[in-house]
């Protein structure tokens, strides 16, 4: 639920705020004359009702409140000429300004100001109902806001390139940082405490709960972030509960006088904040500090500054202007300067515009894939070119346009990318698996497909964007993909595809035109021997050539040897056409698609990178 800052002053204050309003009424009884509409002279009057209709929270220092408060007072007007004997309601407004400590009950606010209510615009510092700040989600200036924080406690990485120190940051803060393993299962990466504790339990190094005197103000950071992820996430982790500190203490606060059990924040490694399903303000918190804090360390201006001056100097060693060849050990070395993971990095050039850096560190299938970049702005946020296997599998299975479509057929699923399959774009690698050429790597908007991405759990706003660029090792975020216009705008011209398919055309042509005969050719034309299919499809020598004389028909094992024998995609569709074989589109079994996926768009590889590719898929290949 969410705690309203309205209603915590109309249980503390209300009685107080009515009579400031009588005051106000009485004193300015011109306001009751303005009002009138019925009666002709104004006589006695009274007070009906006093509500709060709107606070204004601003943040000061600690869990100090400044507070606008517009009090909304119906008053019930009598006529004071006696030949009439009429009334009326009418209402007055006045706001009230003046500040108390939220921590201290609000027992101490002062007055400092009444007067007659306007509508105001929001400004700096307002706080929600809820005493969260108001940031939005998209059009906030977060780099504005990074840019205010660090005037205040670290200026100079305003002036110049540095690594902000999260240890300082701590120390000019008044807080306090202490190393300390926090769960079990390592799913907290830190904690920060905004009450006095005499009895925090904490975890152990045997995961048993040590009882800790713990001061408001400590940050506690578990010691596993840095050994299983990197020091850019524990200090990230510090700077992310400084900002927790700095921005949330009210909020927390608000929260702390419903509930006095309530005394700190643990936040979640996968996201989230531990402990407070039931805050309806928690993912926002936890929002605002996820995208505040890579600011607060990579200082917009200066972060590209530094950024601009590695891509310059690797420009002139390598002897190129194309960035993508040296963004990768860009990144590296600016998630090295700023103490930040490459991740990190990667997401913050992109925030600033870089957009070559979002080919780069995408994690998929056990491996990075290949740096690879597009015409600027050709790619939307929620949009990619990289899938991985099992996805792409899955996509295969549950969409049945996709499957049927003439034109996946003349795609090869190549580094992660389903590409055109033509010179231009595919090549062979020395371990006879095909490859992206150069051209194809810097070319991506001309060649490969375009997946639309969907957050698991339904996230959206910037916070989507981010987990879309944050594909990395280890992140914790699920994507769920789907197929849209396929190749979009920059296809290849009829006649490159049409020269594509000449080879596997004229083949056809010269060979048997029935099925035994058709995968005999294609045997023979990769010059490999019963024996040796049977070898690396995990079949016997007897079932291979049962099913070369068309004995048998088993769907899975005839693919198997096709993919064995690299037979190109209108090849196999013919030998499955001549030899009785259809894939059932509307087929639910989940295998049925992905091997015509697999002979669709995989039949170049070699059969150990084809296994492997079935392993990540969750295929299981007892039986074949």
């Amino acid at each position: 639920m969410s705690r309203s800052i309205k209603d915590y002053i109309e249980d503390r204050l209300g009685e107080e705020l009515a009579q400031i309003a009588s005051d106000f009424v009485d004193e300015h009884t011109d306001l009751l004359e303005e009002k009138m509409r019925q009666l002709h002279v104004l006589g006695e009057y009274e007070i009906d009702e006093t509500v709060i209709a709107a606070v204004f929270p601003k943040r000061k220092e600690n869990c100090r409140l400044f507070l606008d408060i517009g009090l909304k007072t119906v008053v019930i007007l009598h006529e004071g000429d006696y030949h009439y004997d009429e009334e009326e309601s009418v209402e007055i407004w006045c706001s009230v300004k003046g500040e108390g400590d939220l921590s201290k009950g609000l027992e101490d606010f002062v007055v400092s100001s009444v007067g007659e209510y306007r509508n105001r615009s929001k400004e700096l510092g307002v706080l929600s109902d809820a005493l969260v700040p108001v940031w939005g989600s998209e059009k906030f200036d977060y780099d504005a806001e990074a840019e205010r924080f660090l005037q205040k406690y670290y200026p100079e990485a305003l002036e110049e390139p540095m690594l902000l120190d999260p240890d300082q940051l701590v120390k000019r803060m008044g807080l306090t940082k202490l190393t300390h393993h926090i769960s079990r299962d390592c799913s907290v990466f830190g904690q920060i405490y905004f009450e006095d504790v005499d009895d925090a339990a904490i975890c152990r190094d045997d995961y048993e709960p040590d009882i800790l005197a713990v001061q408001a103000g400590t940050i506690i950071v578990d010691p596993d972030v840095f050994f299983l992820r990197n020091l850019g996430a524990q200090n990230n982790t510090v700077v992310h509960e400084c900002v927790h500190w700095e921005y949330h203490r009210n909020a927390v606060e608000l929260e702390r006088q419903f509930d006095t059990k309530i005394k700190n924040i643990d936040c979640c490694v996968v996201g989230g904040i531990r402990g407070h399903e039931k805050w309806s303000n928690s993912d926002i918190v936890e929002y605002q500090a996820n995208r505040l804090a890579p600011c607060i360390q990579m200082p917009s201006k200066t972060f590209m500054a530094k950024a601009e001056e590695i891509i310059h100097a690797y420009g002139e060693s390598f002897g190129t202007e194309d960035s993508i060849e040296v963004m990768e050990d860009v990144i590296a070395d600016l998630a090295e300067f700023f103490g930040v993971s490459k991740m990190a990095a990667k997401i913050r050039l992109c925030q600033l515009g870089v957009e070559e850096a979002r080919g780069t560190f995408i994690w998929l299938d056990e491996h990075y894939v290949p740096a690879h970049s597009w015409k600027k702005g050709f790619l939307e946020n929620k949009q990619t070119f990289s899938i991985d296997s099992k996805n792409l599998a899955l996509l295969f299975a549950r969409k049945l346009d996709f499957r049927k479509g003439e034109e996946i057929w003349n795609f090869v699923y190549v580094e992660s990318h389903l590409v055109l399959n033509i010179p231009r774009f595919v090549d062979t690698s020395s371990a006879g698996n095909p490859m992206l050429t150069d051209y194809a790597r810097k070319h991506m908007d001309e060649c490969a497909v375009v997946f639309d991405m969907e957050l698991e759990g339904g996230k959206v706003g910037e916070y989507q964007s981010m987990c879309f660029l944050n594909r990395g090792e280890n992140n914790g975020i699920v994507l769920d993909f789907n197929y849209g216009s396929g190749l979009k705008k920059g296809a290849p011209t009829g006649e490159e595809v049409k020269a594509m398919l000449m080879k596997s055309m004229r083949f056809l042509a010269e060979s048997p035109h029935d099925f035994t005969g058709l995968m005999t050719a294609v045997r023979k034309r990769r010059k490999m021997t019963v024996d040796e299919i049977a070898e690396e499809t995990y079949m016997s020598e007897k079932t291979v050539r049962r099913i070369f004389r068309g004995e048998t028909h088993d769907i899975k094992k005839l693919t198997m040897i096709l993919l064995s024998m690299q037979t190109p995609s209108p090849v196999s569709q013919e030998i499955m056409r001549l030899g009785g074989y259809a894939f059932p589109f509307t087929a639910t079994d989940f295998e049925i698609p992905f091997y015509q996926m697999l002979l669709a768009n995989y039949w170049g590889h070699t059969m150990e990178d084809i296994i492997a590719f079935m392993r990540q898929a969750g295929i299981n290949l007892n039986g074949n």
